[in-house]
């Protein structure tokens, strides 16, 4: 599934979707150690303009079932509720997840998202995701 993925193609396109202001990384780490992060950015999707998007959360799997997820992506929700408070964002997180990925399927209904319906072919991981959301409120 990951055959082409490399740390040094991975660290380019994460830096260049921060340095086009297009999404903001958050890292986990202790003792200096990064143990996962996420990407968020405004929803690429037409119909959630205004939603705020996971475009990546990653648990290195050392570190998984510790919780780091899970802070994560709380994490991501207080920045949605804080942009929903000063009116730049509408109540809703949104991401999409491989159909393939049961554990990270699994995870996200654990944490209140949704399957919303949509799904879409991704060429880079030739696979299909499937769309969840979760409403978020103060």
């Amino acid at each position: 599934l990951f055959r082409d993925l490399s740390v040094e193609k991975t660290a380019a396109g994460i830096t260049r979707g921060i340095e086009s202001g297009k999404g903001k990384i958050y890292v986990s780490d202790e003792d200096g150690l990064v143990k996962g992060f996420s990407i968020l950015a405004d929803c690429r999707d037409e119909d959630k303009k205004g939603v705020l998007e996971i475009a990546l959360l990653y648990v290195d799997p050392a570190f998984m079932y510790q919780g780091i997820g899970t802070k994560l992506n709380t994490h991501a929700e207080s920045i949605a509720k804080a942009r929903e408070s000063d009116g730049t964002n509408i109540p809703e997180m949104v991401l999409w997840v491989l159909e393939k990925n049961a554990s990270g399927i699994s995870f996200y209904l654990k944490n209140g998202y949704c399957e919303d319906g949509s799904r879409k072919y991704m060429d880079k991981f030739q696979a299909w995701a499937i769309r969840m959301t979760k409403l978020i409120h103060q």
